[in-house]
This record gives structure tokens, sequence and C-alpha cells, in this order.
């Protein structure tokens, strides 16, 4: 009685994220940063830059497609790559598939372009993975920053060397998804006999924060530190609201 009482106290009716959308940190209409951007370049370019953001999904499902305000700079060819990779202890792990190609815009104020997903990938709500981008010969482009003042992770690589990472303000993008059965993320220990949630819904997300898995940052934030108190009230706020 006591915990349902104090659940419901903190339970504060935030919105939900769409369904259908994993991540999406471009502004009203699909706006961004037009004057800032991280290079895309292909292997034989000056530089040949791969980019890459870490994001939280918000949703479950199959990724249907991936949209990016990606500006072509020179070189060929004016394709550019787009693959999702899992996380491996903030850094880019191993590659789920790759979403499709876009052609580069001419001018870094063109709408964005969405690319359809040509392969199987499935995101699971609350885990962490990283979208990452490349140029093919000596392709160049930049990757447009969002104008949210969103930070987060971002991983470089030349030539295919190692991963670098640094905290910045990320490139603007948004995957969208086609779910199956809702999940309640509350429902942290995937139980299935009801009720499907209890007590040891609050003990797994106490070890999921304890050991920083990205399933803890309920909120979704990427300002450091992801893992804070804020976490804790989001996942009151969705026990208290139940399973569908």
């Amino acid at each position: 009685m006591h915990t349902r009482a104090y659940l419901a106290a903190v339970l504060v009716g935030a919105a939900p994220a769409a369904a259908d959308v994993a991540f999406n940190n471009f502004g009203v209409g699909d706006t961004y940063d037009t004057g800032s951007g991280w290079i895309v370049y292909g292997p034989n370019a000056p530089n040949g830059w791969v980019h890459g953001f870490r994001f939280v999904a918000a949703a479950s499902g199959t990724v249907t497609s991936v949209t990016v305000p990606i500006q072509f700079l020179g070189g060929a060819p004016n394709n550019f790559q787009f693959e999702l990779f899992s996380d491996a202890g903030s850094v880019p792990g191993t590659q789920l598939g790759i979403v499709g190609q876009t052609a580069g815009a001419v001018t870094g104020t063109a709408a964005p372009a969405q690319i359809p997903a040509g392969s199987t990938i499935t995101l699971s709500s609350g885990t962490a993975y990283w979208l990452v981008g490349r140029g093919f010969d000596n392709g160049q482009s930049t990757w447009h920053q969002n104008n949210q003042s969103q930070s987060g992770l971002r991983a470089y690589s030349l030539l295919g060397g190692p991963w670098n990472t640094g905290t910045v303000t990320i490139s603007a993008f948004r995957v969208e998804v086609q779910g199956g059965a809702p999940t309640c993320y509350a429902n942290c220990d995937q139980s299935t006999a009801p009720p499907v949630l209890n007590v040891q819904d609050f003990t797994c997300f106490l070890q999921k924060y304890a050991a920083a898995d990205a399933y803890a940052n309920c909120d979704s934030s990427t300002a450091p530190p992801v893992l804070n108190v804020q976490d804790f009230t989001c996942f009151l706020q969705k026990f208290a609201a139940g399973c569908p």
C-alpha cells in the first residue's frame, strides 16, 4: 500500500514517445543546424573520417528508415552509407546492419534525406546503439548537427583505425521503427507470470543502474551524467502507469 501511494504521488503524467520513433533530435519541421556539422569522407578523401553518434532507443521494433541532413561537399561518388552498431562500452561494437545509402544535398539548407531500411535491424527500447555514416572513394560530406543543443557521444575513425570518442553536440538524425507487441519498460526482468510488475523489477532496475547499463537511462538523457536521480523518478512513473 505504501509503495502504491508513493508511486501515485510521483506520477506526473509525462507523455510517452511516439511508438514508431526510436530516436529524433530534429527541431520542429525537421530543422537542424545548417552552419555546423561533422565530416563524413570516403577512404580516399584527404581525411577519410567515419563518424557515429550514440543514442538510446525510445521504442522497440524493426528499423524502417533513418533520416539525416547530409550535405555533399565534393569528390565522388555522392553516396554516403549509414549503418547501425551495438554499443560496446560507449564505443561502436558489432555492426547490426546497413540501413542504406543516400546522396548528399548540394546545400546545407535542404530537407533532410530519408533512407528506407534495406536490411532487417531490430532495436530494443532502453538499449544504446550507434548510427554510423561513411563515404566511398573520395566522396566528401558534412553531417549537420542538431539545433536542439543536444550533446552526446561522438565516435570517429580515420581510415579504418580505432574509434575515438568524446562528448559533443551530436549530428541530427531520426530512427523510425515498426513495432510488434508493445514493450513494457517497467517490466525490467521481462517476467510473464502475473503480476508482471513487482518488487523484482525494482531490484532489476537497481542492478542495471549500478552496472551503468543503458537500460537504466530511463529518461533517455544525453548530458552527462546520463544516469542520475531523474532515471529513478522516470522508472517509478512507468511502474505506476503499469503495462498495457
